[in-house]
């Protein structure tokens, strides 16, 4: 919960309206259960407009660790524990829910994003939960 509170009222001065990518972020569950493919995440970062890269940096998504992750092909296990590898998964996982919320074709997602069905289902399960809490949260 004080995770949650924090990304909250870290975002609330300056949430990014101009995307709906930031707000996806917030709706986005923390668990860290999605497997990052580091070199998909890197090229999809690569691909993001101006708009979306400003939500990049209001969330406090390290660049450098993602690089640093696709040049090793992986990430230590305490950078994924800490703060900055729990925020690098999740937005990685909230980009493959809005790909989704865009109405992008399932298989097509799964390919862009290396991922399988069953993580994907299990994706949209746990945020459809954890925008209930969010929203109960915020109300």
């Amino acid at each position: 919960g004080y995770l949650l509170f924090q990304e909250l009222d870290r975002a609330r001065p300056c949430i990014s309206l101009d995307t709906d990518l930031h707000i996806c972020y917030l709706v986005t569950p923390q668990d860290g259960q999605l497997p990052v493919d580091w070199a998909i995440f890197s090229r999809v970062l690569r691909h993001l407009s101006s708009a979306e890269r400003r939500v990049v940096e209001r969330v406090g998504v390290r660049l450098d660790l993602v690089s640093r992750a696709e040049f090793q092909s992986r990430l230590a296990k305490e950078t994924l524990a800490s703060l900055d590898g729990v925020r690098l998964v999740r937005f990685f996982s909230s980009l493959v829910l809005w790909a989704i919320l865009h109405e992008a074709p399932v298989p097509l997602v799964l390919e862009r994003f290396g991922l399988g069905r069953g993580h994907l289902q299990h994706l949209q399960q746990t945020a459809a939960a954890f925008t209930q809490t969010v929203a109960l949260f915020c109300g």
